[in-house]
């Protein structure tokens, strides 16, 4: 299982030493700022981290596998995300 926004928020409130609702303020807060700079500045970097960045993705052809169906997929926005290299130097 991967990293849940709870757990991230006990382990500040245990490392900080600060209440756990405050903790979960706090993260949600900063999900929002991020969030919110993803929808109107298409991108946001965190020094040693990695940036988070818009990227749109064409209309396409979808098919439903059950009736073979075939659809026209809507374009549309993604996240995506590229690390930077001192993050791909620390995992490896």
């Amino acid at each position: 299982m991967g990293v849940t926004k709870h757990s991230i928020s006990k382990k500040i409130s245990h490392e900080i030493d600060i209440p756990n609702k405050t903790s979960i303020t706090f993260l949600n807060k900063f999900l929002e700022i991020v969030k919110g700079h993803l929808k109107f500045k298409k991108r946001v970097k965190f020094t040693r981290f990695g940036t988070f960045y818009v990227k749109s993705t064409p209309k396409r052809l979808g098919r439903n596998p059950k009736s073979m169906k075939c659809y026209i997929i809507k374009p549309g926005k993604r996240v995506a995300f590229a690390s930077s290299l001192k993050l791909k130097k620390d995992i490896n």
